[in-house]
């Protein structure tokens, strides 16, 4: 008979097991034959809640488990997650545990209340939070709770889901919907970062950016061994970003449809020079993860993140703003120049399936849906031109 252990080489009593992420559970079937699970994060505690289990016949986790406990369980512990995927878990939560609702008890919790305790997010302080949470951040704890709750239904650690029930039934939805530029404003943006002089070294920034389509990270991770203007493209197999504790750092894309081969135009090629020409002024060659040779250097010589391209391009649309009261931008971000872009391409009658590989998305839902946008512009023009025909 083969003698089970932990991690640590202790010896598993029957129903005793070790997850992957470290936590130990104990499976058993209750007085009435249904099957339970509990879980601890240590061997001690498991055997103490066994205890509890074996003289009760009740499950310890279902009278004493609490919200914030499940989703540590559950969801919190996945292995092989990116930095920054796992970074944002910690985020969700972080806020779970300090909020009133992350100490709600799951044995017996009704919808009724964890609704209220998911609007109280939004109407009140919780915790070290002076203030209301913004629906967005509601809407990823919301996930993250039904998505765990979930789990643990089927796990059969409850015995209903408490959470079967839609966010909007809470809270009414908050769309504030991201809308590309329209052709005036892009033609208007790059004039006036032309002939600002504040502004003007953004304008091969901008430009290359409306061209390619890529991401924040995917631009700001850019090597000069990217940039092929032989062959006129740029090959897209990394991505920067910047932790707190860790600083830059390089990270693979975002999925296996990130690698890609974007093709360069005249524009884009133009701008990419013209950032090379930049960066060569700096005088510095940075070195992070084992990458040379980027092109997005501050002139003070250190790494441009994407906290401080965000700050820059909202200073720049106030100013744009001010220049073009009449043709105002709501907008103004790295994201919106990737929807402009998609948006553009689609209008040229550039093929989906063609647009989604140059984008790098995963389905050609998200190219369509999600990052094509119509415009009032060029619903006329298509109109004209169909009536005129």
């Amino acid at each position: 008979m083969t003698i089970r252990k932990d991690k640590k080489g202790k010896k598993l009593l029957t129903g005793e097991s070790q997850r992957k992420d470290g936590r130990y559970m104990y499976r058993y079937a209750d007085r009435s034959g249904k099957r339970k699970t509990i879980y601890a994060n240590s061997l001690e505690e498991l055997r103490e809640k066994e205890q509890i289990v074996n003289k009760k016949g009740v499950s310890a986790d279902n009278e004493n488990m609490t919200i914030v406990d499940m989703v540590e369980s559950y969801y919190f512990l996945k292995p092989n997650l990116k930095t920054t995927t796992a970074r944002n878990n910690q985020t969700i939560f972080n806020i779970i545990k300090h909020a009133d609702l992350g100490e709600m008890f799951v044995h017996d919790l009704k919808p009724i209340d964890l609704k209220k305790a998911i609007k109280d997010l939004y109407t009140k302080p919780q915790g070290e939070h002076h203030r209301p949470y913004s629906y967005g951040t509601i809407s990823k704890v919301y996930g993250v709770i039904k998505h765990t709750f979930v789990l643990a239904t089927e796990d059969e650690a409850i015995k209903k889901n408490p959470c079967n029930f839609a966010l909007s039934d809470v809270i009414k939805p908050e769309r504030k919907e991201k809308t590309a530029l329209t052709r005036s404003q892009q033609a208007n943006l790059l004039r006036f970062l032309q002939e600002n002089p504040r502004f003007h070294k953004f304008y091969p920034t901008v430009l290359f950016l409306l061209e390619t389509g890529l991401r924040s990270g995917e631009f700001l991770g850019l090597t000069q061994k990217d940039l092929d203007f032989t062959q006129r493209t740029v090959t897209i197999d990394h991505q920067l970003q910047k932790d707190r504790r860790r600083g830059p750092y390089i990270e693979t894309p975002k999925s296996v449809k990130g690698y890609r081969t974007v093709p360069l135009s005249d524009r884009a090629i133009i701008a990419a020079k013209e950032l090379l020409r930049q960066k060569q002024e700096t005088g510095k060659d940075l070195i992070i993860d084992g990458r040379t040779g980027f092109i997005n250097v501050t002139s003070r010589g250190k790494i441009l993140v994407n906290s401080v391209l965000g700050h820059k391009f909202y200073v720049i649309q106030q100013a744009y703003n001010e220049a073009y009261p009449n043709d105002k931008i709501e907008q103004l971000s790295p994201h919106i120049l990737r929807h402009t872009f998609c948006t553009n391409m689609l209008q040229r009658g550039m093929n989906p399936k063609a647009l989604q590989y140059l984008m790098g998305h995963s389905s050609l839902e998200m190219t369509v849906n999600h990052y094509g946008h119509e415009t009032a512009e060029h619903a006329k023009e298509e109109f004209d031109r169909i009536m005129g025909s």
